[in-house]
């Protein structure tokens, strides 16, 4: 489905003329890279119809190019209608469906070469320029909510949804092994193709049940549900030979495409998934609130896969997580708070079980925070610190193509965060992060135990300063930092030259400024990554994607 938005809102205004929308917007943003956005709010009273009545439509298209990403493109379309009913009354409907559709040019990014990321032009693309990722998604949402009185509500959402993808993708890999004496002009990459086609469909039903009510002398706020869902997952895959190789220094994507299909695997899996869940937070007395809830699930997953080869397997699964809260208001502008969680995840909720995961155990995450928080300066500052530790049991892990969950991992540390509203005209956010992470047991790979676990920075830091020039025009400029991680807790050091395979640290910075021009008519321009700062947005444990150069942005908005 390919339109401009102004296609799309021209037949609206012929249906209802535009000067009966109320609080609705028209915009187009474009910048470098052809990008370009169009997108529109449209927002319609439909008193004569029903008391509390409205009609919204959302519609969006945006294209383009990623900026320092040779060939790399996405186009996308949206729309997304939406009645409600019975606005501010007792008893209120609400029912929307939303059209998704994407065609994109996917990306695996560069090969990782020893401990770093191969030393190439960020540009370099090592797909084809004919591979693509191409989805079309509907999901429709029926939402009901009831005042039974002024202290209970009852919601009841039902939702449906499917999707059609298909992707080729290529995944970069050396064709050989390469050594310390080898120049990069040596070196060839392998083109690993990645196919897959499925359509995806879910149907969900979640009841909840809010409520608040006194007991003795204490105060409840009780949030309760039943939640069942079905979801159906059909991909097949193709493996492929007679690939052609290319260069690392210099690959060309617009190489023709000349790979045949060698064996595929055709799966059929089947989710179904039941929870019940119960949450109370009690203000035990005026200073002092515990918060206690607990959630059962079961999952039912059947898996059929035929192809290269035969799985006919049957997983279930059932799980208590639970949670406990203290919060102690400590001052009139300052609280602390102490909390803990066990939550879990499993095979089958990634559709993803094999005949080794099918029967073992979930993972199982247990998270510990301490911390307090605090108004000051006449609320013109809020600042917040807690400590905190996340356990991780039965880590997945693979020896010999078989699937085993037996590592413990830890990830602990500080998060520091600030508001600053410090004068009429300057706002101010800050965070902080410091972690400390360390595979604790690893039984298939002894020699990981103690060291920093994946894609866990040391430090993360976020700055972003807003200045009002006048009552209608503003500058913001922000700062991010991201410390350096490691791309594997498996094998977390090169074989070849011994040191930790890294992706290194980074800071990237953006501004942004707007005008308020009228009543109508609003302005923006923006720049993210304003010093073109080379960085890996994505790293896995042979592979990183680099992050996107230099977005300039110019952005017009119309308020009807």
């Amino acid at each position: 489905m390919k339109f401009r938005l102004f296609v799309l809102v021209g037949v609206v205004g012929l249906m209802t003329p535009l000067s009966a929308a109320k609080d609705s917007a028209i915009g187009v943003m474009v910048g470098n890279g052809d990008k370009e956005r169009f997108s529109a709010e449209l927002s319609y009273p439909l008193a004569d119809l029903a008391e509390g009545a409205s009609f919204k439509l959302n519609v969006f298209e945006e294209n383009g190019s990623i900026i320092e990403r040779n060939t790399v493109n996405k186009r996308h379309v949206g729309i997304s209608p939406t009645v409600v009913f019975g606005a501010g009354s007792d008893f209120r409907l609400t029912a929307s469906h939303t059209h998704l559709e994407k065609d994109d040019l996917p990306d695996f990014g560069i090969p990782q070469l020893f401990n770093r990321p191969a030393a190439v032009d960020r540009r370099q693309f090592y797909g084809f320029e004919s591979d693509y990722l191409n989805s079309v998604s509907d999901t429709s949402i029926v939402a009901l909510e009831h005042d039974i009185n002024e202290k209970v509500t009852l919601t009841n959402t039902l939702k449906y949804g499917q999707t059609d993808f298909k992707l080729r993708a290529t995944a970069p890999e050396f064709v050989t092994a390469p050594t310390l004496s080898n120049s990069l002009n040596d070196l060839l990459v392998k083109r690993t193709v990645i196919f897959t086609q499925s359509k995806e469909s879910f149907f969900s039903n979640e009841l909840n049940v809010n409520a608040r009510f006194d007991t003795d002398r204490i105060s409840h706020k009780l949030v309760s549900g039943v939640d069942y869902r079905e979801q159906r997952s059909t991909p097949l895959r193709y493996q492929f030979t007679g690939v052609s190789t290319t260069s690392l220094v210099n690959p060309n994507s617009a190489d023709l495409f000349t790979g045949r299909s060698t064996s595929t695997q055709n799966t059929v899996a089947d989710i179904k998934h039941i929870s019940v869940h119960l949450t109370d937070t009690m203000a035990l007395s005026k200073t002092l609130d515990f918060t206690a809830g607990a959630r059962y699930d079961f999952i039912d997953t059947g898996y059929l896969s035929r192809g290269a080869s035969y799985l006919d397997l049957d997983s279930r699964k059932d799980f208590l997580s639970y949670r406990g809260a203290f919060d102690y208001k400590m001052a009139e502008t300052g609280r602390v708070f102490l909390s803990y969680a066990r939550t879990f995840s499993t095979s089958a909720e990634w559709v993803a079980i094999t005949e080794q995961t099918s029967n073992i155990d979930p993972e199982i995450n247990s998270h510990y925070e301490v911390g307090t928080s605090w108004n000051l300066a006449k609320d013109r500052l809020f600042v917040k610190g807690s400590l905190f530790r996340t356990d991780r049991e039965n880590v997945r892990e693979v020896s010999a193509n078989i699937t085993l969950l037996s590592g413990t991992q830890r990830v602990e540390g500080i998060t520091l965060e600030a508001l600053g509203h410090f004068t009429p005209k300057w706002d101010l956010s800050f965070g902080y992060q410091l972690v400390r992470s360390e595979v604790l047991e690893s039984e298939f790979f002894a020699d990981t135990e103690g060291e920093k676990v994946a894609n866990t920075p040391r430090q993360t830091l976020s700055l972003w300063s807003t200045h009002y020039l006048t009552d209608t025009a503003k500058l913001s400029a922000g700062a991010q930092f991201v410390d350096s991680r490691r791309l594997t807790s498996i094998t977390p050091y090169d074989s070849v030259t011994g040191l930790a395979k890294e992706v290194p640290s980074y800071w990237t910075f953006s501004v942004v400024g707007s005008k308020e021009i009228n009543h109508l008519w609003d302005l923006q321009v923006s720049i993210a990554n304003l010093f073109n700062a080379k960085f890996y947005d994505v790293a896995s444990g042979s592979r990183v994607i680099p992050g996107e150069g230099r977005v300039i942005m110019l952005s017009v908005r119309l308020k009807i």
